[in-house]
């Protein structure tokens, strides 16, 4: 329990230090950054069972299906936060395109889901495929910018080196 105060805590922190941080410098991609923190945080919370006792202890569907709901707004944060900061429109068009698909995708996902035309076991199946995109997608912008000497995109590198591992093991275990 002591892991998971201190996982919930550092996100709580990036998120508010990025959405001060985007709202002060009206930077957009601060805002992204900040749901998707949000998400995989509330994300983790669900799926421990803390966002069930504590967050929303009143809702069933919540309580239910917020894991895998989750999911989604954070690929959809993780893949426009990496398209803005690395600049990746006009680093390579083709994968753009593929991260403007993945948002889509996650957006559809995500609706049909609350709206109920999507079952969990289906959420389920789309988070799993989803979740690793901003990772996927985002790896190839991020080393051609660090080849180019882009600072941000070598510290993007180091933090989803660390990051795609506890993706992977969690789409593993869903």
């Amino acid at each position: 329990q002591m892991a998971q105060g201190l996982m919930i805590g550092l996100s709580l922190c990036l998120l508010v230090y990025s959405l001060s941080h985007g709202l002060t410098m009206r930077d957009g991609a601060y805002v992204f950054y900040a749901m998707s923190v949000g998400a995989i945080g509330l994300f983790f919370m669900a799926y421990h069972g803390l966002a069930a006792q504590y967050l929303w202890d009143d809702h069933e569907w919540l309580r239910r299906n917020a894991a895998p709901l989750m999911i989604f707004p954070g690929v959809i944060g993780g893949l426009l936060f990496l398209s803005k900061v690395l600049e990746v429109p006009s680093l390579s068009p083709r994968l753009s395109k593929a991260m403007s698909a993945g948002v889509v995708a996650a957006v559809l996902a995500g609706a049909a889901f609350v709206l109920g035309v999507m079952d969990y076991r289906g959420a389920h199946l789309a988070g799993t495929l989803l979740g690793p995109l901003p990772f996927v997608l985002g790896l190839p912008a991020a080393f051609m910018r660090a080849r180019q000497g882009d600072r941000a995109a070598m510290y993007i590198l180091a933090g989803w080196a660390a990051y795609a591992v506890g993706i992977f093991t969690m789409a593993l275990f869903l």
